[in-house]
């Protein structure tokens, strides 16, 4: 069986997690389409800090050979850049409310070939905020895209999530099995 892995790690997480407790400013991004969509990475900016949360390319083999596949990287971020600013890529949903809980939704995809386990695949496909009055979300917009969906909601079982199972081809030799979980980070 093979085994891979598409995790935040332990410094991603220890970024987000210093992020509760602060007051959230907003998010901006300059491959950002509207408020719900960045082909690149997004930047976070709250009252004490500022991160970037982008998908990352790395070759990693979740089948036969490697490949580049989207993971989550979180690091310190700077000042907002010129190209947000003058395309007007500066969003303030839940601007000045309090920052209270980071999740993280891990999933996990499990291929069968005739009723035997082939490879499992365990990725973590959303950061979410819990602010005063909204969650916001980065989300990947799918298994394969490099492409962050932003969602604005009132509790996390709202968030729209991406259809895994839809990506991959079950037939009569290969079938998949998903689940999900969501990790409180902070």
């Amino acid at each position: 069986m093979k085994v891979s892995r598409q995790i935040l790690n332990e410094r991603d997480i220890e970024n987000l997690g210093a992020l509760v407790g602060q007051t959230w400013i907003n998010i901006s991004g300059d491959g950002m389409v509207e408020a719900n969509m960045s082909f690149d990475p997004v930047r976070i900016e709250t009252s004490e800090s500022t991160i970037e949360i982008a998908l990352d390319l790395e070759e990693i083999q979740i089948v036969d050979e490697p490949d580049e596949y989207p993971i989550f990287r979180v690091r310190p971020a700077h000042e907002i850049s010129e190209m947000a600013i003058s395309s007007g890529y500066i969003y303030f949903q839940g601007r000045d409310e309090l920052i209270s809980e980071v999740w993280i939704l891990r999933e996990s995809l499990t291929n069968f070939q005739n009723d035997e386990i082939h490879f499992e695949n365990t990725a973590d496909i959303a950061i979410s905020f819990k602010l005063t009055n909204i969650w916001i979300s980065t989300v990947r917009a799918t298994h394969f895209s490099d492409v962050l969906d932003i969602h604005y909601s009132s509790s996390k079982e709202e968030i729209s999530l991406p259809d895994t199972l839809d990506e991959w081809e079950a037939d009569l030799i290969d079938q998949y099995e998903l689940s999900r979980e969501w990790i409180r980070i902070a």
